[in-house]
């Protein structure tokens, strides 16, 4: 039997591990992304993702010719699209991204294949797809489209592509079949089958329930603080009870899905959400409330230094797309707050901020502001006694 020819859109944060990973299982795959410099470095087997295992698994499918890289598609057994969706500054919702794949695949498509959904998408978007590609190939007569979310945690992404349980929803109940069928050839976890416009408000449902639930602990985080009380102690004596499970509150909520799949739902039916609505305005007080402390702090100090701790949206990953810590950050800069300096010993992507190693910071500041629980950061209250110290995401507790 000849390999499976799959074309993976997107050569992203997901993408390319889903790439590596399909080819690593004998599959012929031909990634494809806009980015020339993305192409070139896919093709040489070398990236700039720190995903964990990763960087082995694409030389390895490179060196074996299993895997190529190209700016255009070309004819395959089955498409996978994950490129980038996301809510624009005003909140609006940007899937041109997605439109741009769709059409481009839809050129190449034959009778038969199989096209697979992983972007995160607003709710019936999976049948606007199907409406797009049978406008643009009115000669297709017969074609298997679902919608199939990713649900990977960055840090663990090879290993939970196959061990996570999957949902699938087919725009048919063939496709659904015909998606379930090769997800089994690599998906060690429970596969779940239901249509396609429920599969998709599941994966916003996911994100908008951790946005609500990091939303309550950072509203709390603020209570305990105009309360006098001990936000961390709080959280820790609640989750003592065995039906409390609070999370840990942070400067806000960060990271490109949680935002985006939050305006993805309100659209939906944007009258039925005030829940999610409120979620979402918590957490940007909260990293409004965040930069006001530190910026109070820093008044009585007559020349003060502030080392910010993490500029990323979460521990222990390289990736900064909508981090409150970098909203902090630059909210304290265009405010006049002080000198910044920062460290992130995880960062690749930093913009116009400059990272200094984690001693410098730590010697040079008279405030230090924790932003991010990175593990580096967890042992270091001995190093910093007599300076004014701020830990707005438990990284010391």
């Amino acid at each position: 039997m000849h390999p499976t020819k799959i074309c993976v859109i997107g050569l992203g944060q997901v993408g390319l591990p889903t790439a590596a990973l399909l080819a690593s299982r004998g599959n012929k795959v031909l990634g494809v992304d806009l980015s020339p410099k993305t192409v070139k470095d896919t093709n040489a087997g070398q990236t700039n993702n720190t995903e964990p295992g990763l960087k082995k698994l694409l030389k390895s499918a490179v060196k074996t010719k299993k895997l190529a890289a190209s700016t255009k598609p070309s004819a395959a057994d089955i498409f996978i699209i994950l490129v980038p969706t996301q809510a624009t500054p005003q909140k609006t919702l940007d899937i041109k991204p997605l439109k741009k794949a769709v059409t481009s695949i839809a050129k190449v498509l034959e009778e038969g294949n199989l096209v697979l959904l992983q972007s995160t998408v607003p709710p019936q978007t999976t049948k606007k797809v199907d409406g797009l590609i049978r406008k643009i190939r009115p000669d297709l007569k017969s074609y298997y489209l679902a919608y199939c979310p990713e649900r990977v945690l960055p840090g663990r992404t090879i290993k939970e592509l196959t061990e996570n349980n999957r949902i699938i929803g087919g725009l048919t109940t063939v496709s659904t079949k015909k998606a379930a069928g090769f997800y089994k050839t690599f998906v060690t976890g429970k596969i779940e089958l239901t249509d396609a416009p429920t599969a998709e408000l599941c994966k916003l449902a996911e994100n908008a329930f951790r946005n609500v639930n990091i939303a309550f602990a950072n509203e709390l985080s603020m209570i305990c603080d105009a309360a006098g009380g001990n936000a961390w102690e709080v959280i820790r004596l609640a989750n003592t009870h065995p039906r409390v499970k609070i999370l840990t509150p942070g400067p806000g909520v960060g990271g490109r899905c949680l935002a985006a799949n939050t305006e993805f739902l309100k659209a939906a039916a944007s009258e039925k959400t005030p829940l999610i609505k409120a979620s979402r305005q918590v957490n940007e007080e909260k990293t409004r409330w965040v930069t006001e402390k530190i910026r109070q702090t820093a008044t009585n100090r007559k020349n003060p230094v502030i080392g910010c701790l993490g500029i990323t949206y979460k521990a222990d990953v390289s990736g900064t797309s909508g981090s409150p810590a970098m909203k902090v950050i630059d909210a304290l800069r265009q405010k006049k707050t002080g000198k910044i300096i920062v460290c992130d010993p995880h960062a690749t992507r930093t913009g116009n901020t400059k990272l200094l190693p984690l001693q410098k910071v730590l010697s040079k500041s008279n405030i230090i502001a924790i932003l991010v629980a990175h593990k580096e950061f967890k042992n270091i209250r001995k190093k910093i006694r007599g300076k004014e110290i701020l830990d707005f995401c438990g990284a010391l507790e």
